[in-house]
């Protein structure tokens, strides 16, 4: 597994579209973006030390699922294989 520290910088709210009941419907696509944190404590100058550039980008039109995200604030992002946590229930 692999672990970055990230802060989510950018929010952005576009049109969009999803299916509803097996129709497209018009919606808003949330959009977001991480970059790696910066070496301001002890904790973040190891993740930039390994990890000093890059961004994850992501949208979703699932309302809702990104209302828990706070600008500015830091995260962390594991990366692993899928097949290894196929019973995770999402």
């Amino acid at each position: 597994m692999i672990r970055l520290k990230v802060r989510l910088t950018e929010q952005k709210n576009n049109e969009g579209a999803r299916k509803v009941d097996g129709e497209w419907v018009d919606c808003i696509k949330v959009s977001v973006v991480f970059i790696p944190v910066a070496n301001d404590s002890p904790e973040n100058k190891l993740f930039w030390d390994a990890t000093p550039e890059g961004k994850i980008e992501f949208s979703s039109v699932n309302p809702g699922v990104l209302d828990e995200l706070v600008m500015s604030r830091e995260y962390y992002v594991d990366i692993m294989p899928a097949e290894e946590h196929l019973n995770l229930s999402m």
